[in-house]
Order: structure tokens, then C-alpha cells, then sequence
């Protein structure tokens, strides 16, 4: 999990959280934390990190408005 942060704050110009709890991001205020909670400033940033994390062959996910 090292080597993939330390990839992200490489190229990644959003915020960078770690261990976040998701239940600051949904409505019904339920979720435990994330290993790392990207908020990406664009679209690049966000192919940016799709890259790095398919590159680390780590699972994603995408949150909408955590509803």
C-alpha cells in the first residue's frame, strides 16, 4: 500500500486522505475508513489515479454522493 501512495502523491494534484472514515461522506453517515480517499481537482487527476491504482493492481471504488 506503501509504494501505490507514495505513486499517487507523485502526480495526484486533489486531496490525498488516509484512513478517512467514509461515514463523513454519506447520507446516512455509515462507513468505516478507507485505506486512501482520493478527491480529484480533474479529470486527468482522476486518469491519473485510475492509472496508478490499476498499476498496483489495487480494488477501487467510486462514491458519488455517498447515498
Amino acid at each position: 500500500m506503501q509504494g501505490l501512495l507514495e505513486d499517487l502523491k507523485n502526480g495526484f494534484r486533489g486531496k490525498i486522505l488516509e484512513q478517512e472514515l467514509l461515514s463523513a461522506h454519506t447520507s446516512w453517515k455509515l462507513g468505516g475508513p478507507a485505506d486512501i480517499y482520493l478527491v480529484p481537482q480533474s479529470r486527468a487527476d482522476l486518469q491519473f489515479a485510475l492509472r496508478v491504482i490499476q498499476k498496483h493492481q489495487q480494488p477501487w471504488l467510486v462514491i458519488g454522493n455517498g447515498s
